[in-house]
This record gives structure tokens, C-alpha cells and sequence, in this order.
């Protein structure tokens, strides 16, 4: 078996991510929504895995929530799981991209298809607007 190198498995990274969300963004005529739209990975030098999440407010409120967002490793003899909290508040027709690090998640050899990565808001709920 080939080994990609490290530019192979971290464009690997990102179009997984980015499939782990295809179909979640509604056309024109859909209703305002506070949803994660997309995410990508990629492998640090140190081993750590740095996901990025994209998060889209639609609706005439600003939201908060907290953001979950797991990463599973499935490559091995044993499944593996880790898991990131952070909160988030985000203001009326905005989007944002929220930076999460796990850290000694990469395992030698792993492939890009290895991984999955899973975002949700958790309990989103108006906010006040000076938070």
C-alpha cells in the first residue's frame, strides 16, 4: 500500500470534511436557520488535528449555543473517539468560522476516510444582543 504524503491526506482531509455536510444548506426559499454548514481538518505537525467549523445565523436574532463537534477515528483495531466543546453567539445574517484543536489524534498511517467528523449546536437560544 502507497502512503499519501502529508499535501495528499490534508486535501483528503478537507473534501472529507466538507462531504460530512453536503445536502445541509437549503436554497432560496428555505427557512432562516442557526446551523453548521461545513467542516475541514487537517493534521498539525504535532499530531493534533485542527477542525474548523463553519456555523451560518439566518434569522433575524442573534443566537448562542454550544457547539459540539466529535471526531471519530475508525482505522484501527478499536474505534476511537474524542470530543470538543465551545460556546458560540452569533448575530442576525452572519457566519463564522470557529477553530477547534484535539490534540494526538493522527495515526500513523491513517487515511483521510479514517476519520469523521460530527458538529452540532447544542441548545441554541436568542441572545441578548450585548453578549
Amino acid at each position: 500500500m502507497v502512503t499519501p504524503s502529508r499535501r495528499q491526506f490534508l486535501c483528503g482531509l478537507t473534501a472529507a470534511g466538507t462531504a460530512a455536510v453536503a445536502g445541509c444548506l437549503g436554497g432560496p426559499d428555505s427557512e432562516p436557520e442557526f446551523l453548521v454548514t461545513d467542516t475541514a481538518f487537517s493534521i498539525q505537525e504535532n499530531g493534533d488535528m485542527r477542525v474548523q467549523v463553519t456555523i451560518e445565523n439566518s434569522t433575524p436574532e442573534r443566537q448562542s449555543s454550544d457547539l459540539e463537534v466529535t471526531v471519530r477515528y475508525d482505522g484501527g483495531d478499536e474505534p476511537e473517539e474524542w470530543l470538543e466543546t465551545d460556546s458560540v453567539s452569533l448575530g442576525s445574517g452572519t457566519e463564522m468560522t470557529r477553530p477547534l484543536d484535539f490534540e494526538d489524534v493522527y495515526r500513523s498511517g491513517a487515511e483521510p476516510e479514517d476519520y469523521e467528523i460530527e458538529a452540532d449546536l447544542i441548545d441554541a437560544v436568542v441572545a441578548d444582543e450585548n453578549s
